[in-house]
């Protein structure tokens, strides 16, 4: 999963031994982080946009979304603790991980920008 590319990520289900228990949706409200509750996202929880940095083990993942208003958002996961060809895990969570648009890495110039202006503000450890 290479950075650039456009993809819907999906909660397919919390991680077997999960630190922190998934919300229910009646707990989550989009837009405000459930770990300040305890808990990490809702099983089914699903985002569409860039990954702005390749997926690995030991980084987290960021994807750049556009929300309603036409602002961009960032998703970041905790640390990815292993890939697999079609998603990856956390310590909390089971995600799979689509390609929804043009080829792995086409957008990878927009991610590298996004960056560059998100980097001191909003992303620690990239």
């Amino acid at each position: 999963m290479k950075a650039g590319t456009f993809v819907k990520i999906t909660k397919t289900k919390p991680a077997p031994d999960a630190k922190l228990p998934s919300a229910g949706w009646n707990e989550f409200t989009p837009g405000e982080g459930v770990a300040v509750q305890g808990l990490s996202l809702p099983v089914d929880y699903e985002i569409e946009g860039i990954l702005l940095a390749d997926v690995e083990v030991g980084g987290s993942v960021y994807v750049a979304r556009a929300v309603p208003s036409g602002a961009i958002r960032l998703f970041s996961s905790t640390p990815v603790v292993s890939v697999t060809q079609n998603g990856f895990a956390t310590a909390n969570s089971i995600y799979r991980v689509e390609v929804i648009g043009g080829e792995p890495g086409e957008f990878a110039p927009f991610a590298e920008e996004l960056l560059r202006e998100l980097r001191p503000r909003e992303i620690s450890g990239l």
